[in-house]
C-alpha cells in the first residue's frame, strides 16, 4: 500500500531531478521503502530532500492571496478572476478567510465593497462544489457588512449591502441561518472576530 500526505517539495541541492520535476506539485504520493520508511517514489526519507509542512504551504497561499486582494478592483473581470482562484483553493477556505478579513479591515472605504462582491461571487460559485467557503465566511460576514457600512457612510454602499443580504436570503446561501442585524451599522464595536 501507499500513504498519501499533503506536502510541498522544496528543491534540494542534491541533484534529484525526479523530485525537481515534481516540485510544483502540492501533493506527493509516499510509499514505504524496503526498510519501512516512507519516502517519495520509494526513496529513502533520509535523502537530502525536505518537505514543507502544511502550515508553511498555507502561509504561502495566504501571502499569495494577500497580493491578489491588493489588486482587486470593481471590474467584474477582477472579481471573477480572483473568485475562480478562491474556488480552486476551496479546501483552504478556513485558512484564507482570516486573510480576507484582515485585508477588508485595512482597505480604504471605497474598496471595501469589492471584498463583499468577491465573497458573494466565491460563495455563489463554490457551493456547487462544496460548502467550504460558505462555512468559512458565515462567522465573519455579519461583522464584514457592519464594518463596511460603518466605514463608508455611503448610501450607494448601504443599498449594495442590502441587495447582497437580500440575495443571500432569497437563495438561502447560508441555509436557514438568520441574517438579522447584519445591516445594522450602529455600535462602536469593530473588533475582528
Amino acid at each position: 500500500g501507499h500513504v498519501t500526505t499533503r506536502a510541498q517539495h522544496v528543491p534540494c541541492s542534491g541533484g534529484c531531478d525526479v523530485h525537481h520535476r515534481r516540485a510544483a506539485s502540492r501533493e506527493a504520493v509516499l510509499q514505504p521503502t524496503p526498510t519501512g520508511e516512507v519516502g517519495d517514489r520509494g526513496d529513502s526519507v533520509s535523502s537530502v530532500c525536505t518537505f514543507v509542512s502544511m502550515a508553511e504551504t498555507e502561509n504561502q497561499l495566504a501571502t499569495a492571496f494577500t497580493a491578489k486582494l491588493a489588486g482587486l478592483n470593481t471590474t467584474s473581470q477582477s472579481i471573477e478572476t480572483l473568485s475562480h482562484w478562491c474556488v480552486f483553493h476551496r479546501k483552504r477556505a478556513k485558512a484564507l478567510t482570516p486573510t480576507w478579513q484582515q485585508q477588508l479591515r485595512a482597505a480604504p472605504g471605497k474598496r471595501k465593497l469589492n471584498f463583499l462582491y468577491l465573497a458573494n461571487d466565491v460563495m455563489q460559485n463554490s457551493r456547487k462544489k462544496g460548502m467550504e467557503w460558505i462555512d468559512a465566511f458565515w462567522p465573519i460576514m455579519g461583522w464584514s457588512l457592519k464594518h463596511t457600512l460603518r466605514n463608508t457612510g455611503d448610501d450607494k454602499v448601504a443599498r449594495s449591502c442590502a441587495k447582497l443580504v437580500e440575495v443571500w436570503q432569497e437563495r438561502k446561501l447560508f441555509g436557514s441561518r438568520s441574517l438579522d442585524g447584519w445591516l445594522d451599522s450602529s455600535g462602536a464595536d469593530d473588533a475582528v472576530v
